[in-house]
């Protein structure tokens, strides 16, 4: 039987193929499962996986990378970035809020 080591959905294509090539300079063995026709609605078993007897290592190898990755992330964009999306995203959804008020007002106000 296998077991899915790492799951594909939501995961960057560069992250993805980073996990594929720890696998591979491992020398372990995993198939991959595409994402299906259920995946609109929520249900997705895209992933790597692994026979039984490479789990533990291959779970080893898994959150080697993972550990590298997040690192490399955090050198690579800097929290100033995230932050001023953050404040970008807040500021639009504060203006549309704003922006439906106003039309749901002049509605009320014309409707008598």
């Amino acid at each position: 039987m296998s077991k899915r080591i790492f799951k594909l959905k939501f995961v960057p294509n560069d992250e993805a193929n980073g996990a594929r090539d720890a696998l591979d300079e491992a020398g372990i063995e995993f198939y991959e499962t595409p994402a299906g026709y259920l995946t609109a609605v929520g249900l997705n078993a895209s992933g790597l996986w692994v026979a039984d007897e490479d789990v533990a290592a291959a779970r080893t190898v898994i959150d080697d990378f993972q550990k590298d990755w997040l690192e490399k992330m955090r050198t690579d964009a800097p929290f100033e970035q995230s932050a001023s999306k953050s404040a970008d995203r807040f500021m639009f959804s504060f203006l549309l809020f704003v922006a439906v008020l106003a039309i749901i007002i002049l509605y009320i106000i014309n409707a008598n």
